[in-house]
């Protein structure tokens, strides 16, 4: 019988420690129930790490922008170089090509949003053309590679694109009162008053001489169009290399008046001829160029757009003739002529 209790003990005994095997078990139970805690903060890790790699941030960047738009020329909307140096530095401090990638872009949607947003601004829109031209800038310089030299074709035919659209843009942008068509016809008027000016302020900025002089008292309205055909400030004594006006030339300026005078040199007595037509004759005086018809129209005619006398005009044997509703403005040959 002590063997069979003994026996028994055995289960009895296993009974007893089955409890604490169930405890075991349901503390190997917990333990595997706190795996998911474990995995949770796993994810808590990962979800840490994704936030780390969130998108960068443009804040420095795009106040450095705005900032330097505060700058711009309310004329033209140039920036002063120390505006798209401050952006180029901004620019550059960020971390990785995703973050440039995605200032560049920005810039781009900047440019859109100037030229047709709700607010389309010509001065904005060529501020933050600057500033994209700086960040290229930026990008080149640390390029050890040649740079490839533009094309002078491509790079007058762009200059000529912004222009125009630039044109454009102001053209929709009639402020409320104004009569659009009464303001285009002052404009033109406006424009040949001014063209001896233009003359006067080109022949200025482009010379070269020691004893050039100041500079020559103009509109600011010619100021404000050289700005814009350059892309320069206005004390820049370097023309542009992109065209706008001939301003591109570097070598000796023609006569025009010498011009003038080859193109009737051939001419019968009393032939007339538009602006047009002398500024398209290919003269030995100036060569492969063509002088502008602006210049044509300054040698005839006087600032408020009346012929010149035949004391002030440089051309001989020569009458302006003014535009009338059979004749366009030109010129005519005289009988007297050389």
């Amino acid at each position: 019988m002590a063997r069979r209790n003994a026996q028994n003990d055995k289960p009895v005994d296993a009974e007893a420690t089955a409890p604490e095997s169930t405890e075991q078990n349901g503390q190997v139970e917990g333990t595997e129930g706190t795996q998911p805690e474990a995995a949770e903060s796993t994810e808590g890790t990962k979800g840490e790490a994704k936030v780390e790699k969130a998108e960068p941030n443009l804040d420095a960047f795009k106040a450095a922008a705005e900032a330097g738009l505060e700058e711009m020329d309310t004329d033209t909307g140039t920036l002063p170089l120390t505006a798209t140096d401050r952006v180029g530095t901004e620019y550059r401090k960020l971390d990785g090509q995703k973050a440039k990638n995605l200032a560049k872009a920005w810039v781009e949607d900047s440019i859109r949003e100037a030229i047709a947003g709700d607010n389309p601004s010509m001065q904005r829109a060529r501020a933050y053309v600057e500033i994209r031209d700086a960040l290229a800038a930026s990008t080149a310089s640390k390029s050890t590679a040649p740079k490839e030299p533009v094309d002078p074709a491509v790079g007058y035919a762009n200059r000529l694109a912004s222009l125009a659209l630039a044109q454009r843009i102001v053209s929709n942008e009639v402020p409320d009162g104004v009569d659009a068509d009464k303001a285009q016809e002052q404009a033109s008027e406006l424009v040949t008053s001014l063209t001896d000016q233009v003359e006067q302020y080109r022949n200025w900025k482009n010379s070269d001489a020691e004893d050039k002089g100041d500079e020559p008292q103009v509109s600011p309205v010619v100021k404000a169009a050289f700005k814009l055909a350059t892309g320069k400030a206005t004390g820049s004594s370097r023309a542009s290399s992109g065209g706008g006006g001939g301003n591109s030339y570097d070598g000796p300026k023609g006569d025009v008046a010498k011009h003038i005078a080859e193109y009737m040199s051939d001419k019968p007595v009393g032939h007339f001829a538009k602006i047009s037509e002398i500024a398209k004759f290919k003269s030995e005086e100036y060569g492969d160029r063509f002088p502008s018809q602006g210049a044509i129209t300054a040698s005839l005619f006087n600032s408020d757009g009346s012929p010149k006398s035949a004391e002030k005009l440089r051309v001989k044997g020569v009458e302006p003739v003014e535009k009338t509703d059979d004749n366009p403005k030109g010129a005519r040959k005289l009988e007297d002529a050389a």
